[in-house]
């Protein structure tokens, strides 16, 4: 029930403004190696060894390990000090130490290193499912049934990066764009469109993710040492280019949430599928905030019927909300690529 380690430094008062002002910043220096190890261990033991690229969410709900990380994990403190950086000077709840935080869910991503089974040079690769070496450009907001402006990701490197092996590159001002563009995963097949009937299609990018040079918006991208993170927020556009090296870039991303955030599946139309991270409490539903056992309080102070409920078992998804969730983005699938009507 102790709150999650302290990291070595805190954000400073410049970094926080800069997080503020440019929706993503890149920091040095808060994470122990005894830390980066024990999240690349983590990272190791739920990830395969081979191929372009592994990933895995919500690896807490089921394994130990990553229970008792996303508990105590130190960067907890530096989303509450980016989070009160976004909280409105009218909010009415506690701001400081004492602003309450959330945790949202766990996601890894690993890109193995370039071996000779894939394509030699540039350019993207593929296994044999099809996969697609980089990571598509992407708003995390539109991946998400939920809304609010309160949600940060800290992207934690856990071996040296750049874009030879894979490195997160970004759209600098994206969060402000009027457009929201329509969510790209990956698949068994090579690039996974979600349908959607109001989100836009993704622009030219020039950028090592895409290999494009002749489009209108162009990304930057961090150099990262083991244990440096990259704090962003859920709306800058980002992606990332295949490993085309032969070294591994393993990185895990955490996400903290403010009070603001709410469920919200419909929030892009019914014909818009997006990832079933509500499908985990029956008691939540559109217009309820993101909180309760499947989403716990970390910080100031954790709230002990949360920690208990998971101490005594999985977090399973709810089999009415999956199969909900199931029929909803076969029928967004079917009536986007038909142009039929929903009913």
């Amino acid at each position: 029930m102790a709150p999650p380690e302290r990291p070595l430094r805190d954000l400073t008062a410049g970094e926080v403004e800069r997080f503020v002002r440019e929706c993503v910043i890149h920091v040095s220096g808060v994470l122990s190696p005894r830390w980066v190890q024990r999240l690349a261990d983590a990272v190791d033991s739920q990830t395969r060894a081979t191929g372009l690229q592994s990933m895995k969410a919500n690896a807490w709900h089921t394994d130990e390990q990553m229970h008792r990380i996303i508990m105590n994990c130190p960067v907890a403190h530096l989303a509450q000090q980016a989070l009160n950086g976004l909280s409105p000077a009218s909010d009415r709840e506690p701001g400081g130490e004492l602003k309450p935080v959330r945790f949202f869910y766990d996601q890894m991503f690993v890109k193995h290193p370039h071996t000779e089974d894939t394509e030699d040079g540039a350019g993207p690769l593929t296994d044999a499912q099809g996969h697609l070496g980089n990571t598509p450009w992407h708003h995390d907001i539109t991946f998400w049934p939920v809304i609010g402006d309160q949600i940060v990701s800290i992207w934690i490197a856990l071996d040296r990066t750049n874009l030879h092996n894979g490195a997160l590159e970004f759209v600098p001002g994206s969060s402000s764009f009027d457009d929201r563009f329509q969510a790209v995963g990956v698949g068994n097949e090579g690039r996974l469109p979600f349908s959607s009937d109001r989100l836009k299609a993704l622009p030219a990018i020039n950028s090592a993710t895409t290999g494009e040079t002749d489009g209108d918006l162009t990304a930057i991208s961090f150099d990262m040492e083991a244990g440096d993170v990259l704090i962003f927020d859920a709306t800058i556009l980002h992606g990332a280019p295949p490993n085309l090296s032969s070294r591994p870039r393993r990185g895990l991303a955490l996400r903290y949430l403010g009070s603001d955030v709410v469920f919200d599946d419909d929030k892009y139309g019914e014909r818009t599928s997006m990832a079933p991270f509500d499908c985990y409490d029956e008691s939540r539903s559109n217009g309820d905030q993101v909180a309760g056992y499947a989403y716990p309080q970390v910080l100031p102070h954790k709230i002990r019927a949360e920690v208990e409920a998971r101490l005594e078992g999985p977090i399973i998804p709810s089999r009415a909300k999956m199969q909900r969730w199931r029929s909803r983005a076969e029928a967004a699938s079917t009536a986007a690529s038909t142009g039929q009507e929903l009913r």
